[in-house]
């Protein structure tokens, strides 16, 4: 090839990734520019055709190419086009439930050959008459803690299993086949199967954690063991598979942490940091986490050894799986609102600890939980793929090494302004720990003002910057559509919360049905 047709045709390539990129032009007219060009420097394509010595069918093909580049944005990737046809018409679920299916199907097909290959050299044996150095290698490629027997009753148990799910996927794959449009290739069961598959679910992936544990550390050694201890309890008594990940913001306990990893068989999962502080430790961890729901915990807080069966943790993945928009649900404390007319979780003296604020519960399961404007840290459980969607807490309330807060109270804006929603949860088997008579890192009075002054300061203007006054539309919307979510939902519950006449909300109750509890409905309370 002549120097000049390839100056020209990477000036002209450049200059489509430019237009691509956002720069002049449009794709479109950037990739006739370079298909033009490579056509003059004797490459051929589509302008040239065969012309310069390109074969005949490369022709539509780059033709195909250029028109699904066209068709793409910068960013924003595109299927390629006989997928595009073959699913797109799809619904998204039935897209996601084939995937799904196909994903675990090809997963277990993978280990049934494998097994089966595995117990046919087990009971084939070493083989005999191999020099030592040979022997070692087979006795490693193919060692298993099962015996021969174990082997066999696996392998059948996975072979009726992969029986069914072909049979599933394959009466799937059929009945979408016949509902799409004529196909532009064949055969259209390979297309769907393929095509179906563009994108993994990692949530299906084996060892994955269903619970992530996010605890943000600083120098507080003596909490290490407890924390873990009771985290292992709580897993092995609730069932729920758990890990733990730590921001581990004081390097000079880094051995310490590195032992709990390898003693928990990487339950544990440290990172090393230097004081970056809770925003950005949270964001680091939540970015690694496995689990599909994260736990925000904070280094003074260790379960209760009385709740080691963790049932309030089932609560919690309970919730997340009965309500899909429900993106946060605080364990701590809660505002339905902002301002001086709503409850604030006041802890009356009078209400059992158990049921302290709770005004409502979920009627299918009875779990006592309410939807609220905002939730405080900490505990706190999050939906893990909320939690990146509204791009984690904002880093920019706080400065690096400085707490964090008011950023949780702004992620719960974020929830409720793009479509999630916020709960509310009490009896959680969690206490503070004192066992060395101190302060948490950001109540220690020689800090205290820094976070709790300063900061807050900070944290606040920006938040009332971005979401309004507390009587402004933008925030009395999240309120009202938290009470809505209550009215159409839950189910008031606990006659000594409702009693007296007492509401909980600025806009009134006089919608809410407390015939069950054997009340009258309260009066209605003036916003003010």
């Amino acid at each position: 090839m002549r120097p000049c047709a390839l100056f020209v045709l990477a000036a002209s390539l450049a200059a489509a990734v430019a237009a691509d990129d956002g720069g002049p032009g449009t794709g479109v007219g950037a990739v006739a520019t370079a298909a033009a060009a490579a056509a003059a420097a004797g490459l051929g394509g589509p302008v040239g055709g065969a012309a310069g010595g390109a074969p005949e069918w490369a022709a539509p093909r780059r033709a195909a190419l250029a028109l699904e580049h066209s068709q793409g944005r910068a960013g924003h990737p595109q299927l390629m086009q006989f997928c595009h046809d073959t699913v797109q018409s799809l619904p998204r679920s039935t897209r996601n439930e084939l995937r799904d299916e196909v994903q675990t199907m090809q997963a277990l097909g993978s280990k049934l050959r494998d097994a089966t290959e595995l117990l046919q050299k087990r009971r084939e044996g070493v083989p005999t008459g191999e020099v030592q150095d040979q022997q070692y290698v087979w006795n490693h490629t193919w060692k298993t803690p099962f015996s021969v027997e174990e082997l066999d009753v696996r392998v059948r148990s996975m072979q009726h299993e992969y029986v069914g799910l072909t049979s599933k996927v394959q009466g799937m794959l059929s009945k979408l086949s016949a509902e799409l449009p004529p196909p532009a290739l064949e055969p259209r069961l390979d297309l769907l199967r393929s095509c179906s598959m563009h994108a993994l679910n990692p949530t299906l992936f084996d060892g994955r954690p269903h619970v992530s544990f996010m605890l943000q550390y600083y120098k507080r050694a003596w909490v290490i063991a407890p924390i873990v201890d009771s985290l292992i309890r709580c897993a092995n008594s609730s069932g729920i598979s758990l890990e733990l990940l730590v921001n581990v913001d004081s390097p000079e306990d880094a051995d310490a942490w590195v032992a709990s990893a390898q003693n928990t068989s990487g339950m544990v999962v440290p990172v090393f940091s230097n004081n970056v502080h809770e925003a950005r430790g949270y964001n680091r961890l939540a970015s690694m986490a496995r689990g599909k729901v994260l736990i925000v915990l904070q280094d003074d807080q260790i379960l209760r050894p009385e709740d080691d069966k963790c049932g309030w943790l089932t609560s919690v993945t309970t919730l997340f799986d009965r309500f899909p928009l429900v993106g946060a649900i605080g364990l701590s404390t809660f505002m339905f609102g902002l301002g001086p007319n709503y409850n604030h979780d006041e802890h009356d003296p009078d209400i059992p600890a158990q049921g302290r604020s709770s005004w409502f519960e979920d009627p299918t399961t009875h779990i006592r939980a309410q939807f609220v404007q905002a939730v405080d840290f900490a505990p706190l459980a999050i939906r893990r793929s909320a939690f990146l969607h509204i791009g984690g807490l904002d880093e920019s309330m706080s400065d690096t090494g400085e707490c964090g807060i008011m950023s949780d109270h702004n992620m719960c804006a974020h929830m409720w302004a793009v479509g999630y929603q916020v709960m509310w949860m009490p009896g959680v088997g969690i206490a503070r720990d004192t066992s060395h008579g101190e302060h948490g890192g950001t109540h220690r009075p020689e800090v205290a003002d820094r976070c709790w002054g300063r900061q807050l300061r900070k944290g606040a203007r920006m938040y009332e910057a971005r979401w309004g006054q507390w009587n402004g539309p933008v925030m009395r919307g999240f309120a009202e559509r938290a009470k809505s979510a209550n009215l159409g939902i839950m189910r008031p519950a606990g006659a000594k919360m409702w009693g007296g006449g007492k509401c909980p909300f600025a806009t009134g109750c006089e919608d809410f049905d407390l015939s069950h509890l054997g009340l009258s409905k309260p009066e209605s309370q003036a916003p003010q």
